[in-house]
C-alpha cells in the first residue's frame, strides 16, 4: 500500500474526527470515555498545540478523535500535528493544522487552516462554531 495515500487517509481521518467532533454530544463528567485505539495498529499521533485562548484543550480533542494512538513525545509518533492560530483582521481566528510525517511518512507534509467567526465562544470554536 502507498504510504502517502496512508498518511492522507489518516490525515482525512484526523481532519474529519475534528469536523464531525462538532455534530457529536460531548459526554457528561460521570460518563466514561473508552479509547478504541489502543495499540491496534492504528495512526500514533503527537498533537502539538500552540493555539492559545484555551484552544489547546488536549483532552477534548483525545475523547473527540478516539481512534488515533496519542504519543507524549514526538519521537514515537507517525504523524505530528502542529496546530497554531493568530487573530485575523475581522476579530477571528485563523487555526493552522500543520500534518508532518514522521517514520514511514517522512516524506509527506500537509497543512489545513480554518477561520472562525468573530466573538465566538471558547466550546464554539473547540466545536467548529455550532
Amino acid at each position: 500500500m502507498n504510504r502517502l495515500w496512508i498518511l492522507r487517509i489518516g490525515r482525512l481521518a484526523f481532519v474529519a474526527g475534528l469536523v464531525f467532533a462538532s455534530l457529536a454530544p460531548v459526554p457528561l463528567a460521570a460518563q466514561e470515555v473508552t479509547p478504541i485505539a489502543n495499540g491496534n495498529g492504528a495512526l500514533r499521533v503527537f498533537f502539538d498545540c500552540d493555539g492559545g485562548r484555551g484552544m489547546c484543550d488536549f483532552d477534548f480533542y483525545r475523547r473527540e478523535i478516539p481512534y488515533v494512538n496519542y504519543t507524549r513525545d514526538r519521537e514515537d509518533a507517525q504523524v505530528h500535528v502542529l496546530m497554531t492560530s493568530e487573530d485575523t483582521g475581522s476579530g477571528g481566528r485563523r487555526f493552522t493544522l500543520d500534518f508532518i510525517g514522521r517514520e514511514e511518512f517522512a516524506e509527506v507534509t500537509d497543512r489545513l487552516e480554518v477561520v472562525t467567526r468573530p466573538n465566538l465562544a471558547l466550546e464554539q470554536r473547540l466545536t467548529g462554531g455550532r
